[in-house]
C-alpha cells in the first residue's frame, strides 16, 4: 500500500498567469543576473515550477521569486506552479 503524505496529496500543479502572481515583503534583495535566467526561460522555458498558495482571487508567491520575475523579462505571461491547496495566513508558515 503506497501512503501518499498529506502536504504532497493537498498540491496542485498548473499553469498561472504572470499578473495573479503576488511577490511578499520576505523576498530576497540581491536576485542575481536576472538577464541570463530571462534567456535560458525564453530558450528553454521554466524548467521547475514556482510554489504558490491562494490569496483571494490571486496567488502568493512561496519560492521561485528569480523565476517569476526572469519569465516576466522574458516575455512569458505565465509560469507553471505547484499551488498549496489552502490559503495560509502569513504568520502560519
Amino acid at each position: 500500500m503506497t501512503i501518499i503524505p498529506r502536504e504532497i496529496a493537498s498540491l496542485s500543479l498548473a499553469d498561472i498567469p504572470l499578473d495573479l502572481i503576488d511577490i511578499g515583503e520576505n523576498v530576497r534583495t540581491d536576485i542575481g543576473d536576472l538577464a541570463g535566467l530571462a534567456a535560458s526561460i525564453e530558450h528553454l522555458g521554466v524548467m521547475e515550477p514556482v510554489r504558490v498558495r491562494p490569496a483571494g482571487d490571486r496567488y502568493a508567491l512561496v519560492f521561485g521569486q528569480r523565476r517569476v520575475l526572469a519569465a516576466r523579462l522574458a516575455g512569458h505571461t505565465s509560469v507553471p506552479a505547484i499551488i498549496e491547496a489552502t490559503e495560509i495566513a502569513p504568520l502560519d508558515r
